[in-house]
Parts: structure tokens; sequence; C-alpha cells
């Protein structure tokens, strides 16, 4: 079993106070959920790595992460209690693999939606990575079993599926193998727009981003265009509406139905601007919901 725990980097449930740089966690791909894990570490006071398979893309990351903390600072919006150039200080992007798993207690693996790209990656990382750290997924639609069953390692892995936006939305599926169910409460909700058995208050934070987009323009956004998501995660989508009755099979005319009506509201060409209105309509929306708890003198980050 896993003994090693880190100390909490900030006191209560929010970031807002007491932040100190404790632990190192490492982050496996540079695309966008790669860069906001990045920023959500940073945010907690973690030392973050950033490590990318294409040489170069770690390094062009940094750059779209410092952006992207400046322009959040600069809007009110930025997560955590340090500054923008306190957390920009806290990601790097190491030269090598091995230096960007050195001292880690955590690998955060997001890759491309692939099982037999996750096997392979997984592989590497349970070679490599400290005997001691977690070796967690992005994946949301992967069962963690497909691709940690054979590893020597595989008591340490688990799926920690963040919502999209992640840097936005406070919810991430955590998902152990091999006793969980094929979806989570976050594909529940999203798929059936209501969540799953069991769910609580403190698990359903898909609400504000459904203010804004209905569940369609969430697939519209969440990929290229409603028929890239179709492509990347119908299967996975299908096996989890497959228990709330009869299943939708996401091909076809359906597919082209859905897609021609989603693209002439929202282009795909415009799905760059409509993503960053919601990201900032969602940044606005949690600091509303942060000043009126303070209001209120609740300590309560919902």
């Amino acid at each position: 079993s896993l003994a090693v725990r880190p100390s909490r980097p900030c006191s209560g449930r929010g970031l807002t106070q007491n932040c100190h740089v404790s632990c190192k966690v490492t982050i496996f791909g540079s695309g966008l959920v790669g860069c906001q894990w990045a920023m959500l570490f940073a945010a907690a006071g973690f030392q973050v790595a950033l490590h990318d398979a294409k040489e170069g893309q770690a390094a062009r990351a940094l750059q779209q992460i410092d952006s992207q903390l400046r322009d959040l600072s600069a809007k009110g919006h930025l997560r955590g209690c340090l500054s923008a150039e306190q957390q920009q200080q806290l990601i790097s992007a190491p030269g090598s693999l091995d230096e960007a798993l050195d001292g880690a207690f955590l690998v955060q693996e997001c890759v491309f939606e692939d099982v037999q790209v996750k096997r392979d990656v997984f592989r590497l990382l349970d070679a490599k990575a400290p005997a001691e750290a977690f070796l967690c997924s992005s994946t949301s639609c992967i069962m963690p079993s497909e691709f940690t069953s054979e590893l020597p390692g595989r008591a340490r892995c688990l799926v920690a599926h963040p919502v999209n936006p992640p840097y936005f939305l406070s919810l991430v599926e955590l998902v152990p193998s091999p006793f969980t169910d094929p979806g989570g409460c976050a594909n529940r909700e999203g798929d059936a727009c209501k969540a799953g058995p069991g769910a609580d208050r403190d698990d359903l934070r898909l609400a504000p981003r459904y203010c804004f987009l209905g569940p369609l323009a969430v697939m519209q956004t969440n990929a290229s265009g409603i028929r890239d998501y179709c492509q990347r995660f119908g299967s996975g989508v299908a096996r989890v509406s497959a228990t709330f009755g009869p299943t939708p099979t996401y091909q076809g005319e359906e597919v082209d139905r859905v897609a021609a009506q989603m693209n002439t509201l929202m282009p795909p060409e415009s799905l760059a601007d409509v993503c960053a209105r919601r990201n900032q309509f969602l940044a606005a929306l949690a600091r509303m919901k942060r000043d009126f708890s303070q209001s209120r003198g609740s300590q309560d980050n919902i």
C-alpha cells in the first residue's frame, strides 16, 4: 500500500491562505488539460514539472501558461493565494522524463484518449516514477483496468478525471480499479442531464457549466465539434448510456443531424472564442460565489 501522503499546501477548503510550497507533481502531456492541471497544482503551492513526448511542446506550454496566469490575474480570476509570478515560478519543463519524475509524489497523465497510448505511457511511468508516487490518468471514458492491469505497480494507479474546463470547475472523478462501475458521476450527469445515484451536494459541480452551455453545446466545445466528440468519446458515452435504457449509437444519421444543427449555431471555427467567453463567465461566477460566501462568513468554497 501507499504509505506516503503529502501535507495539504493550504489550510481550509478554499485555496485562499497559508500557502506554502509542498511536494512535487509531474504532468505527462502538456495540451489543454495538462496545462490546466499544472495551473491548478501551482495555485495550491505545489511544484509542477511538465513533460511531453513531443519535443519542444512542454516549453511552448510554459509560455501559454505564463500568458494565461497573467491574464487571469489581471481580471481578478486567479486561483490560490500566490501571485501569478509565484505560480509561474513553480512550473517548469525539465529536459528529460527522469528529471521531471524525480521526487514526484503524484504523476498526472494527460495524453490522447486512446487505450494503447495510455498502456504505453503507464508502462513507462510505472517503470520510472518513484515507487511511492500515485499514477493518475485524466481519461474520461476508459476504465483504469484497461491500461493498468498488467503493471507491477497497478495498485497505485487510478483515474483522476477533471471536468472541462478544469481550471474553472471544481469536480474531479476518482475512479479506482477494478472495483468501479462503467462511467462516473460526471459522465452520468452530462449524458443524462442528471446526477448518478449517491451524488450529494459536494459532488455536483457541473451546474455552473450548464448555466451557460447545454449538454449539446458542451459536447461541441469539448472537442472540435459534435462529430469529433462522437469519434473520440462516442463509444464510452454509449457504454454509460446503456444503463439509462434505450441506447443512442452516436453514429450515422443522428450524428449528422445534431452536428449540422450545432455547426450552424456554433461553427467549429468559432469554438475558441466560445470557450474563451465560457471561461470568462465561469470565472466571474466563481468569483461572485466566493464573494457571497465571504459576505456570510462561510469558508465553503462552493
